[in-house]
């Protein structure tokens, strides 16, 4: 009965304006402006929300729900390309950790000095994989280890060099280094004036066979493939000495939160404990480099007494963890 009424009242007003040409102006304007202002509501709402967005990413602010992207340089067996598609152990535990997050992160290759910059500068960057030194650790948020990775001193299999400290690795003729690396800045550091700089990774393997330098520094994990990639062959050379440990590690950007951070180290841990770590780690690389060095433990009062009561002790560890020494002195 109601919607009758209406009805008719709505039909008598059509009738006494049924002539005037303003009157339907005003009701075409009506029904325009019940269009047009929350069309126009909605865009300023949308230009807002955008500038609010670009204005924390220059200010530093992350959501925490945006893409992450992981930047580094082709450095394999850590990551590389092969037809365009990221390859290396490092990416497959991105890549292992995305799926277990559910996350649909991007991978993205470039010079050193520039994913660096990247790292620090831009919110959702994940700079993959620095050693976390001293003078890099308030600048990023670290995930890891991704592997116990060492600084080792190669000389030619056939040397009769032997390299006990870092005093006998200064008295040698020439040292091959790449330029701008952590390496090298730790020997510059250490007061070494033997160094002989070079523009690429690949370098070093070249110079060291061909006798222009003594020894070579470079990392565990990455000297076999930077000498196939200089088409020498790395069973040509030996580790003569450790000069560090430096474990490799994810570095996401300050302005990512703590929240996601933590996730991704949860899910690291979780790898390494039901063994899908070490079956990826496997796949590149042989485990004779990863054991280099060997590995120390320094035992505490109690532990020595305990030991020292206890014959027999039975270690049992897993592949991806180098031979345990223990030092004993003084039992």
């Amino acid at each position: 009965m109601r919607q009758r009424n209406r009805m008719k009242q709505f039909d008598q007003i059509k009738k006494c304006f049924a002539g005037s040409v303003t009157i339907r102006f005003l009701v075409i304007l009506v029904y325009l402006s019940a269009i047009i202002i929350p069309a126009v509501v909605f865009a300023e709402n949308n230009i807002e929300n955008n500038a609010e967005k670009k204005s924390n990413q220059s200010s530093g602010i992350s959501s925490g729900g945006d893409t992450l992207t992981f930047v580094s340089n082709k450095n394999l067996p850590f990551g590389g390309l092969k037809e365009g598609k990221p390859i290396g152990f490092a990416v497959e535990i991105v890549h292992e950790i995305m799926h277990r997050l559910g996350r649909t992160d991007t991978i993205e290759f470039g010079s050193w000095d520039t994913v660096y910059e990247r790292a620090l500068t831009e919110p959702d960057t994940v700079l993959w994989p620095p050693s976390r030194t001293p003078e890099r650790e308030k600048l990023f948020k670290w995930v890891g280890p991704l592997i116990p990775e060492k600084l080792v001193l190669f000389a030619r299999k056939d040397s009769a060099l032997v390299i006990n400290s870092l005093e006998d690795a200064k008295k040698i003729s020439g040292i091959a280094t790449v330029t701008g690396y952590a390496s090298e800045r730790l020997l510059k550091d250490q007061g070494f004036n033997n160094l002989v700089s070079q523009r690429s990774q690949i370098q070093g393997p070249d110079a060291l066979k061909f006798g222009r330098v003594d020894l070579w520094i470079s990392s565990n994990i990455s000297m076999r493939q930077s000498a196939l990639e200089a088409n020498v062959n790395p069973d040509l050379f030996k580790p003569v000495f450790v000069v560090k440990e430096t474990p490799s590690y994810l570095a996401f950007s300050k302005f990512v939160p703590d929240v996601v951070v933590n996730r991704w180290q949860s899910t690291l841990d979780d790898m390494k404990h039901d063994g899908s770590w070490e079956r990826i780690v496997s796949n590149w690389i042989p485990q004779e480099y990863l054991v280099i060095g060997g590995g120390t433990v320094n035992l505490s009062a109690k532990e020595r007494l305990w030991i020292k009561t206890h014959p027999v002790v039975r270690l049992v560890h897993s592949s991806h963890q180098p031979p345990l020494t223990f030092d004993v002195e003084n039992l």
